[in-house]
């Protein structure tokens, strides 16, 4: 069971990012993964989450490089991607905060380099909302930390998630930030 929720959770988290208009839903299944399991949830959620995140990858391949071959890159990719995320998970197992900061270090170190790949970062689920402000101060790695906070926030004491005293803030910042991602705050 944990096997298939691991992948479903990374599929609806993939879901939740740009194009799809549901970026305000991110910090649901966040909340779920960020407490769940070590490298094997990790690994199974960023399956889930990659491989539909890129399902549009194979044929844009294809087309760039004129041969079915073209599509060949996608798995391995995928394969990359979602063992990134089991190493993030398996550094942080049972500690929500200590994957969160992860999380942003993994999206921060992937898109360094000349094989950078700056697809599927956590931020971009507030590209359509008001909160995409913070881009200015802090680049797409800060409005990625915002989503996580909020989802760390929803997993904060209260709701039975077993988070320590420490993790209890963020709550009301989880709140007021989902609340300002589907409003105008201002």
């Amino acid at each position: 069971m944990q096997i298939w929720l691991s992948l479903l959770f990374g599929m609806a988290l993939a879901a939740t990012l740009p194009p799809a208009p549901l970026g305000i839903l991110a910090p649901l299944p966040l909340a779920w993964l960020l407490g769940r399991g070590g490298f094997g949830v990790g690994f199974l959620a960023g399956l889930g989450f990659w491989a539909l995140h890129l399902v549009w990858l194979p044929l844009s391949f294809v087309v760039l490089f004129e041969t079915p071959w073209g599509a060949v890159p996608y798995l391995p990719l995928v394969l990359i991607k979602a063992a990134l995320w089991g190493v993030v998970f398996g550094l942080s197992r049972g500690r929500p905060l200590r994957r969160a900061g992860l999380w942003v270090v993994q999206e921060y170190l992937t898109s360094l380099g000349e094989v950078a790949f700056p697809w599927g970062f956590m931020g971009y689920a507030m590209v359509e909302a008001p909160g995409r402000v913070l881009a200015s101060l802090g680049g797409v790695y800060l409005l990625s930390l915002v989503v996580l906070a909020v989802a760390v926030g929803l997993r904060a004491p209260g709701g039975g998630c077993g988070l320590t005293r420490w993790s209890f803030p963020f709550r009301p910042w989880a709140c007021l930030g989902w609340w300002c991602s589907g409003r105008s705050c201002g």
